[in-house]
C-alpha cells in the first residue's frame, strides 16, 4: 500500500480540581450523578487489595524502564487483578501531574508508514518511549499515565486499551455536548472482561488559582463500575462505555465531587444540572439517605457560612436554598464539596 502520514495526538489530559474544604479557594472536581442511589461503598467499588498496596508500597521510588517495574511485579503477584491493582498503585503513587506540561497544550506527532504492521509497530515505540519519558521524570500529563499503564501491562500478559474521550471537571462543563477528546484513561481485560482504569485521577488533583498538583492516593477510580465512571468520563468510542447513556445525558449530569462518590446519599432534585431559578422561589434541594449532618453552600465562589436547615418528608429531606440569582452552585456536606450546578434564569 503507499506511504501514509500517521499521528498520535498527546493530549494534555484533565487532572480533577478540587476544594480541600468548605472554604474561599471555590476550584471544583468532577462527577455526576443520575435518579439511581450513588451509593457503593469503598469495598463494593473494589474488592480488598490491603496486601497487594503492602507490597508495592515497600517498592523503589523509581525504576530504570517499564519492563524493571513489570518484572518486580511479575516475580510478587500471580492473578492479572493483582498485577493490575499493582500497576496502578504504583503510578498513581509515584507519577506526579505535570502541571506545566498541561498548561502547554497536547502536542501531535506525526510519522509515515506503508502498511498496518508497520503503524502498529511505530505506534508502539513512540508509546513506549513515552512511558520511558513518564518514569524517567516521574511526571506526566494523562497520556502519559495512561501510556505507562499500558506498556507495564504488556509486560505482565494483561491485554489493556488507552481510551480517549472527555472528562467532566468543572461546573462550567455542565450542558456541553461531547467534543475534541481531553483525557485519556485505560481499560483492561481480566477474566474475559473490561475494567475501567484512571490513574491520573487515582494520583492526586489541582487546587486553587495557582493550579498546584497535590498527591492524593484515590482508588475510587480503579476498576470502577461503569455507571460511575460515567458520570465523569465520555469516551470518544461508545465501545468503551459500558452503560447505555448518550452523549446528551452526560452534558445534562450535574458535577459531583469525591465526596459524592463515596457517599449513600441519593440525589432526587434536581435531577439534571443547570437549574432553573426565579426570583421568586429559593432552590429546592431533595435527598434520600440523608442521615444527618452540615449542609452550606457557595454560589460563584462566594460561601455563605450558615448551615441550611434540613426538613423532612417521608424518607427524604429537602433543603431550600436562598438563591434567586444565576451562577455556580456548590453544595458542601460536612464541609466538603459534594455536588455543583449551573444555575439560569427560565
Amino acid at each position: 500500500m503507499p506511504l501514509i502520514r500517521g499521528n498520535i495526538h498527546f493530549f494534555p489530559g484533565n487532572l480533577k480540581n478540587k476544594n480541600r474544604s468548605y472554604s474561599s479557594e471555590m476550584f471544583s472536581f468532577r462527577s455526576t450523578v443520575f435518579l439511581f442511589s450513588l451509593f457503593i461503598s469503598c469495598n463494593a467499588l473494589t474488592q480488598d487489595y490491603q496486601q497487594v498496596e503492602k507490597v508495592v508500597a515497600g517498592y523503589p521510588g523509581s525504576f530504570s524502564s517499564p519492563g524493571k517495574l513489570a518484572e518486580r511485579i511479575n516475580h510478587d503477584f500471580s492473578t492479572p487483578e493483582e498485577k493490575a491493582r499493582a500497576i496502578f498503585a504504583w503510578i498513581s503513587h509515584h507519577i506526579a501531574y505535570d502541571v506545566k506540561a498541561f498548561a502547554k497544550g497536547g502536542k501531535v506527532v506525526s510519522f509515515t508508514y506503508s502498511s498496518a504492521e508497520e503503524k502498529i509497530s511505530k505506534e508502539k515505540a513512540l508509546q513506549e518511549d513515552l512511558a520511558r519519558r513518564t518514569l524517567r521524570r516521574k511526571k506526566g500529563i494523562c497520556y502519559g499515565y495512561s501510556t505507562l499503564y499500558k506498556i507495564i501491562c504488556d509486560y505482565t500478559d494483561i491485554e489493556c486499551v488507552i481510551i480517549s474521550g472527555t472528562a467532566k471537571i468543572l461546573e462550567s462543563d455542565i450542558g456541553r455536548i461531547p467534543g475534541t477528546p481531553n483525557h485519556t484513561w485505560n481499560a483492561v481485560k481480566i477474566n474475559g472482561k473490561w475494567k475501567l482504569v484512571d490513574a491520573t485521577w487515582g494520583a492526586g488533583s489541582i487546587y486553587g488559582k495557582s493550579q498546584r498538583f497535590v498527591a492524593e492516593y484515590d482508588d475510587i477510580y480503579f476498576f470502577t463500575p461503569p455507571e460511575i465512571f460515567f458520570l465523569n468520563h465520555y469516551p470518544a468510542d461508545k465501545q468503551w462505555l459500558f452503560v447505555k447513556m448518550t452523549a446528551k445525558a452526560f452534558a445534562s449530569l450535574p458535577l459531583y465531587y469525591p465526596a459524592a462518590l463515596r457517599s449513600e446519599i441519593k440525589l432526587i432534585k434536581p435531577a439534571e444540572g443547570m437549574v432553573h431559578v426565579s426570583k421568586k422561589k429559593p432552590v429546592q434541594v431533595i435527598m434520600k439517605n440523608f442521615h444527618g449532618g452540615t449542609v452550606n453552600f457557595a454560589l460563584n465562589g462566594r460561601n455563605y457560612p450558615d448551615p441550611v436547615k434540613p426538613q423532612r418528608r417521608r424518607d427524604e429531606t429537602v433543603f431550600y436554598l436562598n438563591i434567586r440569582r444565576p451562577g455556580i452552585l456548590t453544595l458542601f456536606v460536612d464541609g466538603k464539596a459534594f455536588i455543583g450546578f449551573k444555575l439560569v434564569y427560565r
